[in-house]
């Protein structure tokens, strides 16, 4: 289609069937065979579209009003804030977006991967409301006024916000002191487009048994008031079991600081995961829905079918969190991961539940795999968990070289984990199921963990 064939206009109104869902969760219809997206609707909806936007292959249009409502369409629960980009699925019944996600793998799968690898229906949750145990909360203004709470999609503009219907109890609670806090004694917020004023976010976890760690991220080296913060947080937080204050004065948006102060309470917070115990620092990496989190893993682990005598490979292994559960049935685990920090973490978390099995290397996974090889190991299993850019094309050919039994693959991104089935499947590997399982309710993440085997 010519430029000058473009069929809608900025400023007017147009009526559009939509058909499926874009990367950001964004509505996606055609108009005349042209594309618009549609933040806030549905597949299967035919809505009033107000053009915002042309470009020359597409448009951005505001959902006007919906014409023809989407049968999956539902009312979130109250404390929902449409304009925050962090759910966009929050008006899809629950069942539906499992439904979406499952089709989206599968067809990621057939598409880019080329795979009929069977894929499971999703592995949802009881409740897929109030799951994170981690919350990071920007502090700045709103038309001239504090606020605290999240995004505007897109964009950097605050939402003033008094809970999210995706935090635990315990961060939720921490939102709400905050605020109260910075609005009640006039904290100074952070102005991050002059760079000027003081506290620029707060950030907090929740461990086990609901314990609650608290962090100050200031522009400053100081922390006015400190121990107004420390009185005040105490009171209205009795869960609270640690407050940290850390300092970022760089112009980014990195929220952590290198430079860290414990102000009081316990170092560490403790959490879990199954029956293996971790202790977590601040800046420590933890999965943030760890309901999710265990029937993930346990997918892993029965996918890598270990009887006690095996020796895995855990590629990408991070703070060790997969190999601590693999190394419970293996006779040997050996993680991998570039990263030093997180492999102190890990040999330091293997102690700690008693796992001498599990040994932890730090270095490019894509280097070490081919020395280990050369010193004789020969691994029965090897677990992959990378980051959504997937595998660096060069630790498949390794782990290809390795020729393990089973090759289990945990991803974040469907379509990194179709692009690296194609290339396992091009040299030898057959991908026989993949298990999705929805860590990350209302929105458009899916985690997915597939299984391959020598193709025979």
């Amino acid at each position: 289609m010519k430029h000058t064939e473009i069929p809608v206009h900025a400023g007017r109104d147009y009526s559009i069937d939509i058909h499926d869902l874009g990367s950001h969760g964004e509505g996606i219809g055609r108009y005349e065979g042209f594309t618009v997206f549609v933040p806030g609707a549905l597949p299967g909806e035919r809505v009033r579209a107000s053009i915002r936007l042309v470009k020359k292959k597409y448009a951005v249009a505001e959902l006007a009003a919906i014409e023809t409502p989407s049968p999956a369409r539902i009312e979130p629960p109250t404390g929902y804030y449409p304009e925050v980009g962090i759910y966009p699925l929050a008006t899809m019944d629950y069942a539906a977006q499992l439904h979406f996600k499952r089709e989206r793998v599968t067809s990621l799968l057939r598409r880019i991967g080329h795979s009929d690898a069977n894929v499971l229906p999703v592995l949802g949750m009881a409740n897929p409301w109030h799951y994170r145990n981690k919350i990071q909360l920007p502090v700045g203004y709103r038309d001239g006024a504090p606020a605290l709470g999240f995004y505007e999609a897109g964009s950097h503009r605050i939402v003033d916000m008094n809970e999210c219907l995706l935090q635990d109890e315990g961060t939720s609670a921490l939102l709400r002191a905050a605020r109260e806090i910075i609005l009640t004694h006039g904290m100074i917020p952070y102005d991050e487009t002059t760079g000027e004023g003081t506290i620029r976010h707060i950030v907090g976890r929740t461990g086990t048994d609901g314990r609650l760690q608290a962090v100050i991220v200031t522009a400053g080296n100081t922390l006015s008031q400190a121990e107004l913060w420390m009185r005040e947080l105490r009171a209205r937080l009795p869960q609270l079991v640690s407050l940290y204050h850390n300092v970022q004065s760089a112009r980014t948006n990195r929220i952590l600081g290198p430079t860290m102060h414990r102000l009081w309470g316990e170092e560490q917070l403790p959490a879990q995961i199954g029956d293996i115990r971790f202790l977590l620092s601040p800046g420590s990496f933890f999965q943030v829905n760890p309901v999710q989190t265990e029937v993930l893993y346990r997918t892993a682990l029965d996918y890598a079918a270990l009887t006690g005598k095996e020796t895995v490979i855990d590629a990408y292994c991070g703070t060790g969190t997969i190999s601590l559960f693999l190394a419970r049935r293996a006779a040997r685990v050996i993680g991998v991961e570039i990263f030093p920090a997180a492999v102190a973490d890990a040999r330091a978390n293997a102690e700690r539940n008693n796992l001498p099995q599990a040994e932890f290397i730090a270095g490019d996974t894509a280097q070490i795999l081919p020395m280990l090889a050369a010193d004789g190991v020969r691994p029965d299993v090897i677990v992959m968990d990378p980051a959504r850019a997937g595998c660096d094309e060069r630790v498949l050919a390794a782990a290809v070289a390795m020729n393990p039994a089973r090759i289990v693959y945990v991803s974040c991104n469907p379509a990194t984990l179709a692009r690296d089935i194609a290339i396992l499947e091009n040299n030898g590997y057959r991908a026989r199921q993949v298990q999705p399982v929805d860590m990350f309710p209302h929105t458009m993440h899916i985690e997915a963990v597939a299984l391959l085997t020598r193709d025979t």
